[in-house]
């Protein structure tokens, strides 16, 4: 019982400190505190439903579901911030090719 409601804090405590100013310059940020922020919820609801409902056995689907969602979402910020990361390169190095007056 107490594990399932200190690990719906922890993960509640994660997303807090993920959108903290000092974490908003970390370019998953807010797909990686989504994820926690549904982990933390899914948790909680997950030992409520449990207690009250023992035989349930949709949670699991809720997870699953969620997870793949929020997986998906994860994948492509990270892709994003790689794709910008190489773009950005290459614009640097066009630019170390040019001469001071601009030709090559």
């Amino acid at each position: 019982m107490w594990i399932a409601v200190i690990l719906s804090i922890l993960f509640l405590a994660i997303t807090t400190i993920f959108f903290t100013e000092e974490l908003r310059n970390f370019p998953m940020y807010r797909s990686l505190s989504f994820f926690f922020l549904f982990e933390g919820f899914y948790t909680l609801a997950d030992f409520i439903i449990t207690e009250v409902w023992p035989k349930f056995n949709g949670m699991s689907a809720i997870h699953n579901f969620g997870c793949l969602i929020l997986g998906i979402y994860v994948v492509m910020t990270l892709y994003r911030y790689k794709k910008g990361q190489l773009f950005s390169s290459k614009k640097a190095e066009q630019e170390k090719e040019l001469s001071p007056n601009g030709e090559k």
